[in-house]
């Protein structure tokens, strides 16, 4: 884990994911993979399709942003436009923040970009929101089961509707609210916390209704499905599912969407890291 210090100290922390070739999406036969009766574009689609990629070493947020490290940039003067100080619904320093929206986490990005550049120079590294693949490989870590510790979730492990049980697991609470960053104390192998359940994380891809096609260098899907009409066009990549929800969406292959300017009580966000100057 290494630090990235945020206006006012409160660091944000780090890790490497390395260098990683191989596949994501899921299997035919995963549970839950067409759970998406809920889209009326995703009929007859292959959602989770399985896709190689090979992407550079990068770094990742150890978690999603936590309500102290949102305020910390979110105070500072607008780079583009505004965006709420205290949005989150659930009140707490280390809780994730939440009811923020995709244009809401570009403007936090592009705060803290500023301050980097302005203190480091050239050589400053460039926070973003991942692409779908980066979170998903950072998310598996190397696995292919349904989760990154294994082929089940239980409500002691992360923060989900427990009342719904996935695979072999167990039934267990539902807390009805996110809980603090880390506070479940699994990490996968590279040391990442929080990726199944608590708050739905934004990526920076178009969200299209299949991911045949996607990029397999790492980078953002920014080019718009010609097949999808309105709103559904716009719509953003939102991974890993939240405490509202039952396991089958936290799966590390389940591919949610939602407007940019779309501000839920389970949507938030956790950053990448790219060179130049990574580490710095």
């Amino acid at each position: 884990v290494w630090r990235l210090p945020l206006p006012g100290g409160i660091p944000l922390q780090l890790v490497e994911i390395p260098a990683w070739e191989g596949w994501i999406g899921s299997p035919d036969e995963e549970e839950g993979r067409t759970a998406y009766g809920y889209r009326p574009e995703c009929e007859g689609k292959d959602v989770e399709s399985l896709r190689r990629v090979a992407l550079p070493a990068f770094g990742m947020a150890r978690t999603p942003i936590s309500q102290a490290q949102w305020r910390a940039v979110a105070e500072l003067e607008p780079v583009g436009r505004d965006i709420p100080v205290d949005p989150a619904t659930e009140k707490g320093a280390e809780l994730p923040v939440e009811t923020v929206s995709w244009n809401d986490a570009q403007e936090w990005c592009a705060r803290l970009n500023l301050v980097l550049r302005n203190e480091l120079g050239e050589q400053a590294p460039q926070v973003a929101l991942p692409s779908e693949s980066q979170w998903e490989v950072a998310c598996r870590a190397g696995t292919t089961t349904p989760f990154h510790f294994g082929d089940t979730i239980d409500a002691g492990w992360a923060n989900h509707d427990g009342t719904y049980t996935y695979g072999a697991g167990h039934q267990g609470t539902y807390l009805n609210r996110p809980s603090p960053v880390g506070a479940y104390g699994l990490v996968n192998r590279w040391g990442l916390a929080d990726l199944h359940g608590n708050v739905w994380e934004w990526c920076a891809d178009l969200w299209h209704p299949s991911a045949e096609g996607a990029p397999g260098d790492g980078s953002a899907w920014l080019e718009p499905d010609a097949e999808l009409k309105g709103d559904a066009a716009t719509y953003r990549l939102l991974r890993g599912g939240s405490w509202l929800n039952d396991p089958v969406y936290c799966r590390s292959a389940c591919r949610n969407g939602g407007h940019p300017g779309l501000r839920d009580n389970t949507f938030g966000f956790r950053v990448c890291c790219l060179p130049p100057g990574f580490p710095p």
